[in-house]
């Protein structure tokens, strides 16, 4: 199996259920917390396109970006392109038609205003929100 090198912090949910997960597949990987390692940040930070979006897991010269286990062990195995997004960032996720390029935006909106693990419980659908009915 390639090698696999995790760039992530410890406060972050996302890294954290990465790592476990990883561990829980027996998985074999080096951990990089950037809040210690201003070489494993910088190459986060360029990993994002300036963002420092976590966690990225380099594999090889293959760098996925919040990625799920099932992700890493798919591209480990080889198969996967160059770069990895997941379906989870909405910047990554793949649109049909506007509506669904609407949900993207949105979601992207949201992610960015909310830069927490958990996402906020309840935020209203504007097509069914009938608050703004004069």
């Amino acid at each position: 199996m390639a090698n696999i090198t995790v760039y992530g912090a410890d406060w972050c949910g996302d890294t954290r259920f990465l790592l476990q997960s990883l561990r829980k597949n027996e998985t074999q990987f080096k951990y990089v917390n950037i809040d210690n390692d201003r070489t494993g940040e910088a190459k986060v930070i360029e990993a994002n396109g300036g963002k420092r979006k976590i966690p990225v897991v380099e594999i090889g010269t293959r760098l996925l970006v919040n990625p799920t286990a099932e992700e890493v062990s798919d591209a480990a195995a080889g198969d996967d392109p160059e770069r990895v997004g997941s379906r989870r960032d909405p910047e990554e996720r793949p649109v049909e038609d506007r509506r669904e390029l609407r949900e993207k935006m949105l979601d992207k909106t949201l992610a960015d205003s909310f830069p927490t693990s958990d996402p906020p419980s309840s935020i209203p659908d504007p097509e069914t929100d009938d608050s703004f009915a004069a």
